[in-house]
């Protein structure tokens, strides 16, 4: 992919539209989020964001709706299974987000054996100026606090497992939020977009009130 935008960005684009609007089973038991997950790591690392800021012409709609995708299931697996495998699948899911924040932040990075040449050598890096006026950045993170709040939702009747994967999933779930606090903004798109996920425990909260009321 390196210095390879314009041939290869329509070739890829042809192939997520595929892959990334499959069906749910990719056969063998495995499920489409535990298929695609290096895929999306991949793309959290360079392609994601860049379309994201703007910098090449690739649908990324796609690909955040698979990312957010991966944490509901994972959500759905601890809720329903918990245990160790689905703590495992949540941090890889939040890792993806995190790298994408990353990415936002530093930029890519053209050669994955860096230390041997004295530090980071980046091939895309866009201002913080840049990357604080997006539009796009608040609304991708509205998706992430609210799957961010499902998976760290506790049973009612916790095994000693579900706590300590709930332990280690919320020390994922702090580093990925960390990571994107760095490209918060001031306008108005973020103000909303940091209140809509307190507003969104205020009401359930509000509801568990009135329904125990009741």
């Amino acid at each position: 992919w390196i210095r390879c935008d314009a041939e290869v960005t329509p070739l890829l684009a042809a192939l997520l539209g595929r892959l990334l609007r499959a069906g749910a089973d990719f056969g063998g038991g495995r499920k489409k989020h535990e298929v695609l997950m290096p895929l999306l790591a991949d793309l959290a690392n360079d392609r994601w964001p860049r379309a994201v800021l703007g910098d090449i012409t690739l649908d990324w709609r796609p690909i955040a709706q698979q990312a957010q995708a991966a944490l509901r299931e994972a959500a759905a697996a601890a809720a329903a299974e918990g245990g160790e495998e689905a703590g495992r699948d949540a941090e890889a899911a939040l890792a993806v987000w995190q790298a994408f924040a990353l990415t936002c932040r530093m930029g890519t990075r053209e050669w994955d054996d860096e230390a041997e040449y004295g530090g980071p050598h980046s091939e895309w890096f866009m201002p913080r100026e840049q990357v604080v006026c997006s539009e796009v950045l608040p609304q991708l993170f509205v998706l992430l606090a609210g799957e961010v709040l499902e998976l760290l939702r506790l049973p009612s009747s916790p095994r000693a497992d579900e706590i300590r994967s709930l332990v280690e999933v919320r020390s994922a779930a702090q580093g990925a939020l960390a990571a994107w606090a760095s490209l918060m903004g001031d306008s108005v798109a973020w103000h909303q977009a940091t209140w809509a996920p307190l507003e969104r425990v205020g009401r359930q909260l509000t509801a568990a009130g009135a329904g125990g009321l009741s």
